[in-house]
């Protein structure tokens, strides 16, 4: 592929960037009303997220405090039947 230069006639215009129209700014507050929408959904998914995430958090937290709990368990029966061994 070779790049050139336009013809010297050419005109810019055909390069030029078009000027918004009252209908195009129409479309620009539909689009800004549609970004709101989707930010709107997007909170309210991530605060349904959030509560899961706790609620599992707590969950999570609960089942390893017991974890912890039953490791003491364990370790005090280890100790009592070494000594029980020991004798």
């Amino acid at each position: 592929m070779v790049l050139r230069s336009p013809p010297t006639g050419e005109s810019l215009v055909q390069y030029a960037l078009p000027l918004p129209s009252s209908r195009a700014m129409d479309s620009e507050e539909d689009e800004k009303e549609e970004e709101e929408e989707i930010i709107e959904d997007d909170d309210i998914l991530v605060r349904k997220i959030a509560r899961h995430l706790d609620k599992a958090g707590t969950d999570m937290n609960s089942f390893l405090i017991c974890c912890s709990q039953f490791a003491a368990q364990l370790e005090e029966t280890i100790k009592e039947e070494r000594n029980f061994l020991a004798y």
